[in-house]
């Protein structure tokens, strides 16, 4: 288990994800966050659009092109006065990094506010020292200790409405209440919100047995499924609360699936073949997979005979849509930035920071078609993407004729959660070492 808490996203945030379809034989709900450098994945699954521009890799200005015929119908909008005293959607990721009060002023502080009887409590974080210091054994661990505390002394704080109290029964109340509860999928950054999920959960000291051999897949390497443990006390509490039948306990509330890239080697080459690949290229990745994970979810999602008077809601499939924002030198900050034009100011020259190091010319190319730049860009193009799925689904809906050969589709929800990574370079997992990963 690792040491590190995940602070820098706030669990009471939805993350990313994309759906499959949502018929009467099968529920699915669906969520996208952040960017994807895989950003055409989602046109394989869904109409191929018109035309996408094709971005310019010379400027890295992490602008949206000004020929992009969609802009005017998906840019943002006013934000509208609210109506609740809750933050909405993508209101609750727009904001900044606030102290946290009152301050935990000690490593026992944190822990008791993080006390877990099922787990470890956490009790450091990897924190390097500078070049030019030697830290003895006793100075490493006090140094890590207090990296996990000051890390934990901040709180999301969105600039509109409030977030809601943290609830995991209330979440697990959802969860039952449809066929297949939350579904996860993805690469190490998904698993670090399962991880953080998990402990969130048990904090509660509710009670889970773990892929149950009765269970499809429960035997596969890159599926963890968790269902409530019978008779265990968080158990009957929650089904009464949820008044669901018990069969509905043998099924997974929360899922975890292994794909790093939701597509195979073959779809990979169709793409970007398609966009100039070498068809010559010489496959090394090792990319970890569950092959025809569609089919599961669908399965996982599909409402079962005798509860559909209870078991009504969807189905969630979280997914990541891409990394995390980097931030070089990460270890050279210790707390976040003021806020997002502050963060976007200091972090606009990302690409010439990460290039720095490389003397060879072509090593300095090939970091460049990274696109740690264009973040917004291709965070806009899944923007752009899903609000024109979700506009079809209801316009089918409507019985308005708009492809009449499509299945409904899910229902698709977006948040961007750029501008909330971008401001917490401090939150990085092994500052100077991994500037991706967050703890």
């Amino acid at each position: 288990m690792t040491n590190c808490i995940n602070t820098a996203i706030p669990l009471n945030d939805k993350f990313a994800v994309m759906a499959v379809s949502n018929t009467r034989r099968s529920r699915l709900l669906a969520f996208t966050v952040v960017a994807s450098v895989l950003v055409l994945v989602c046109f394989v699954w869904g109409p191929t659009p018109p035309e996408l521009p094709i971005l310019n890799h010379d400027t890295h200005s992490g602008r949206i092109p000004s020929n992009d015929i969609e802009n005017a119908n998906t840019a943002p909008k006013k934000i509208p006065t609210p109506t609740s005293s809750w933050c909405e959607g993508d209101e609750c990721s727009r904001g900044s990094w606030k102290p946290r009060s009152p301050q935990f002023t000690s490593l026992a502080d944190f822990q008791t506010a993080y006390a877990n009887r099922q787990d470890g409590t956490w009790s450091r974080c990897p924190s390097l020292a500078p070049p030019d210091v030697i830290r003895t054994e006793e100075e490493q661990q006090r140094a890590e200790e207090k990296r996990i505390v000051d890390l934990n002394n901040w709180v999301w704080n969105p600039s509109s409405g409030k977030m809601k109290q943290w609830d995991p029964e209330a979440f697990l109340v959802r969860c039952l209440r449809s066929p297949g509860g939350v579904i996860l999928i993805g690469d190490s950054i998904t698993q670090q919100h399962f991880h953080i999920l998990g402990y969130s959960m048990r904090m509660a000291d509710i009670q889970f047995d773990v892929d149950p051999p009765y269970l499809a897949l429960y035997n596969h390497k890159n599926v963890h499924q968790h269902v409530l443990r019978p008779g265990a006390p968080s158990t009957k509490r929650i089904l009464e609360r949820a008044g669901v039948p018990e069969s509905r306990l043998r099924r997974p509330v929360i899922t975890m699936l292994e794909d790093h890239m939701l597509i195979g080697e073959a779809d990979i080459r169709t793409i970007t073949e398609r966009l100039g690949a070498p068809k010559v290229y010489t496959w090394y990745h090792d990319f970890q997979r569950v092959e025809d994970w569609e089919t599961f979810v669908k399965n996982s999602s599909t409402p079962r005979r005798g509860e559909e008077e209870t078991v009504t809601e969807d189905t969630v499939l979280v997914m990541n849509a891409g990394a995390h924002a980097r931030h070089p030198n990460c270890g050279d900050h210790t707390e976040p930035y003021i806020n997002a034009a502050d963060a976007e100011a200091a972090e606009q020259d990302v690409v010439e920071r990460l290039i720095e190091p490389f003397e060879n010319e072509d090593e300095r190319v090939g970091r460049k078609q990274w696109d740690w730049d264009l973040f917004q860009v291709h965070n806009h193009v899944w923007r752009r993407t899903t609000a024109r799925l979700q506009r079809e689904r209801e316009a089918i809906l409507k019985g308005s004729g708009v492809n009449p050969y499509k299945r409904t589709g899910a229902q698709w929800f977006y948040m961007d959660l750029w501008d909330q990574m971008l401001q917490r370079p401090d939150g990085h997992q092994t500052p100077n070492q991994d500037c991706l990963h967050y703890v």
